[in-house]
């Protein structure tokens, strides 16, 4: 096994929707992490995942964990599981929502 094969990798980012109120994202938070859950079920490689609300700054903690993964290709699929999980998390038909992962952060975990 190459190094890359053994390690784990967690990303950890602040993700903001901008459109959306403190008490909105207080009630979409779980329907995300309950998205993000069925996201990550397709994808092997993510052995565990992050999502809380932080009510002091109104933006959403998302993180990930990465196992076999080469790290020069964990940001993109945060981007696929972030998308694809609001787009479920929203499935109401409600006006589409915009999120913005800022701040993120790659760290070896093993």
């Amino acid at each position: 096994m190459t190094a890359v094969q053994t390690r784990i990798f967690e990303l950890m980012s602040t993700v903001t929707f901008h459109d959306m109120s403190l008490s909105e994202l207080d009630a979409f938070t779980p329907k995300l992490a309950t998205a993000v859950r069925d996201v990550v079920a397709d994808h092997p490689a993510i052995v565990a995942f992050l999502v809380e609300l932080d009510v002091s700054t109104a933006e959403v903690n998302f993180g990930l964990r990465f196992s076999a993964v080469d790290p020069a290709f964990a940001e993109d699929m945060a981007n696929e599981v972030l998308d694809e999980a609001v787009n479920r998390a929203q499935a109401d038909g409600s006006k589409r929502i915009e999120a913005e992962r800022e701040e993120s952060v790659l760290v070896v975990a093993q």
